[in-house]
């Protein structure tokens, strides 16, 4: 790609020529903190974990 064919620095928008695309994040805090062991801003929701083969993939 040629510096004439490239957008001007900070443009997001994407050229005729390209497809845009959305990246979403999802940030997820799993470290225990000191705040009587809950994530700060959460209670501990209760979780029926009996059914192993549920969690299988997981590992």
């Amino acid at each position: 790609m040629s510096a004439a064919s490239r957008a001007p620095a900070g443009d997001w928008r994407p050229r005729a020529d390209e497809t845009a695309r959305t990246t979403r994040f999802w940030w997820v805090r799993h470290a225990p903190v000191a705040h009587e062991g809950r994530i700060y801003g959460q209670k501990d929701m209760p979780c029926d974990c009996t059914d192993t083969a549920v969690f299988s993939g997981l590992t």
